[in-house]
């Protein structure tokens, strides 16, 4: 039997981004019939849950390839970068909704809490997304691009938490609280542990 040969990044990225897509066309519909009159309002804070949590788990990945070494971790680094550019989808569809289903943002009234973290997290991601093509890496360079990446998506978790917390602080805030402590705890020992020798990652980790 002839093995096939793995998918380059930016397909892995458009095949995520398409199943990502369907998936949420498939419950957006299931939530218009459930819920005909608030489905938008619905909609909207799920997937602004859902661009959090991958973002999240963008982030533990290293980490936890890191410091607990399995096949399964280290296959979700390879996967990082795909990842990252396929929540564009949800974070797309969910800036989309809450503009449709909040009409005085269109005016100008603007939540600090909520609104403006995920306006700037959302600007962040569309810069990596469109960043992450081949050409803006040849110009920014190897080294700069993955710096400036690291930190853009860092920032976009950390711009999205008081979001996910605001937007609906019981249960999903408080389980937003502790799984943004989580990220950030893993992560801070993930840089500690760059400055000593360990074991390799794959070379797409960040």
């Amino acid at each position: 039997m002839v093995s096939r040969p793995p998918l380059s990044r930016s397909r892995q990225a458009r095949a995520l981004a398409f199943t990502l897509g369907l998936s949420l066309l498939v419950v957006g519909l299931i939530a218009l019939l459930a819920a005909e009159k608030s489905w938008a309002s619905l909609m909207a804070r799920g997937l602004g849950h859902l661009s959090f949590l991958l973002l999240g788990l963008i982030l533990l990945s290293s980490p936890l390839a890191r410091f607990y070494s399995t096949p399964t971790l280290t296959r979700l680094v390879l996967w990082r970068r795909p990842l990252g550019i396929a929540t564009l989808v949800p974070a797309t569809v969910h800036f989309a909704l809450v503009i449709w289903s909040t009409p005085e943002l269109l005016e100008g009234v603007i939540h600090p809490l909520t609104d403006l973290p995920g306006m700037v997290a959302f600007l962040l991601l569309l810069w990596m997304g469109f960043t992450s093509r081949r050409g803006a890496q040849q110009r920014l360079g190897p080294g700069r691009w993955k710096r400036l990446h690291r930190r853009a998506i860092l920032a976009a978790f950390a711009l999205t938490a008081p979001a996910a917390v605001g937007a609906e602080f019981l249960p999903l805030g408080v389980i937003a609280v502790l799984f943004s402590v989580l990220v950030l705890s893993y992560r801070l020992r993930y840089y500690k542990a760059r400055e000593r020798p360990a074991a390799r990652l794959p070379a797409d980790s960040a």
